[in-house]
């Protein structure tokens, strides 16, 4: 089962740290597998952000909320850690 979720970030935080900040959070995250790999598209430029959805894989569907819980909180934390700024405008 695939997982993922959006998140939205100033054009001023450059995508290839998001990229990675994203894929380090699923990679951290109990319950997503490491195969396939975790990876990022951007699906929307808006006017003041752009939109990211980080997809990740999991082997255990029963415990999709609870692993989106911590997904959720292992991106704030590593965002937070790489100083990349979460209060994009919509």
């Amino acid at each position: 089962m695939i997982l993922n979720t959006t998140v939205k970030f100033g054009y001023s935080v450059p995508w290839r740290a998001i990229h990675e900040t994203l894929i380090k959070a699923a990679q951290a995250t109990n319950g997503v597998v490491a195969e396939p790999p975790p990876f990022v598209l951007q699906t929307s430029l808006n006017d003041f952000c752009v939109s990211y959805e980080i997809n990740a894989y999991t082997d255990q569907p029963n415990k999709a909320k609870i692993i989106y819980s911590e997904l959720h909180q292992n991106i704030q934390d590593l965002c937070n850690q790489a100083d990349i700024d979460m209060t994009a405008k919509n």
